[in-house]
């Protein structure tokens, strides 16, 4: 939280040349609504940061069902404010969407983090103990920054293309996160601390069956989740988000890409459960490199 307040500060203040770069439009209203979305929707990682750090917390003390709800109600929060306020605010709807999912799945998880012995009360020394999550963290950070910049990239390329692009991917990303989140997420926390039991005693043969037990669960979870997706995402789409200025236009361009996505969704989770697998070794470089190697 500490690297994230500031962040977030600077980008709002350089909101408009962020933007910019980040983005292809020609269109001066394209521009205007750009600019106007990002500054509402930035805010969103100090929420998502806050939520993170609770995760954490609660993944120490052995409590897994919370942290795994919250994913879901993010995507709540989204799904019900298109739903709700589409008709009235266009598509500011989203960006409000993604602060109230936001402050959903932190609140749910508040009970459980303030029972458990932990404080809300902020701590703001930058000492050794910051410096050690720091160099424990670096690899983790940085394969998160290879897929979001993967993820930019894909938008990058969608905002030069037609009307709706970026909005198709941006809707896809949401229905595409539910599956992961609740489903595979959830499998891979539960079964990192087991993992890393495993490895610090050196019961590699009994760690090996644990690890094969959980991928198929992962493929068991999200091959059907991904079936549904290829054979029913217009209609799911449809019954969600067709509404107001969401006409059947942007249903057929959503479920295009979400279907796109689907395909990939049982490899993302192996791919997580995976990466999990390296932390748990102690490999981070390894970890590093697979996402880095994904991202190419």
């Amino acid at each position: 939280m500490k690297l994230i307040m500031p962040i977030v500060i600077i980008l709002v203040i350089a909101s408009g040349p962020v933007t910019e770069f980040l983005f292809r439009f020609q269109d001066p209203v394209k521009i205007q609504n750009t600019l106007s979305l990002f500054r509402v929707m930035i805010p969103y990682a100090i929420l998502a940061g806050a939520g993170a750090v609770l995760m954490g917390a609660l993944h120490v003390r052995g409590i897994f069902v919370v942290p795994a709800l919250a994913p879901l109600l993010f995507s709540v929060g989204v799904i019900a404010s298109i739903l709700i306020l589409s008709p009235s605010i266009g598509i500011y709807a989203t960006a409000i969407g993604v602060g109230i999912g936001g402050v959903l799945q932190l609140l749910v998880q508040v009970p459980s983090f303030l029972k458990n012995g932990f404080s809300l009360v902020p701590y703001f020394r930058f000492d050794h103990r910051l410096r050690r999550i720091l160099r424990g963290w670096g690899p983790a950070v940085l394969s998160a920054l290879v897929f979001a910049v993967v993820q930019q990239v894909a938008m990058l390329i969608a905002s030069s293309l037609g009307n709706r692009s970026t909005s198709a991917i941006g809707y896809a990303v949401v229905f595409f996160q539910l599956p992961l989140g609740v489903l595979s997420v959830s499998v891979v926390t539960a079964a990192f601390p087991k993992m890393a039991s495993l490895a610090a005693d050196g019961r590699i043969e009994e760690m090996r069956k644990y690890v094969a037990d959980g991928m198929v669960t992962v493929v068991a979870l999200l091959v059907p989740s991904a079936l549904i997706y290829i054979f029913l995402a217009e209609d799911i789409i449809k019954a969600l988000l067709e509404h107001g200025r969401f006409d059947r236009h942007a249903t057929k361009m959503t479920a295009s890409v979400l279907r796109g996505f689907a395909f990939g969704l049982p490899s993302v989770g192996l791919f997580t459960y995976l990466q999990r697998l390296c932390y748990a070794l102690d490999y981070p470089g390894r970890a590093l490199g697979a996402s880095i190697a994904v991202g190419i």
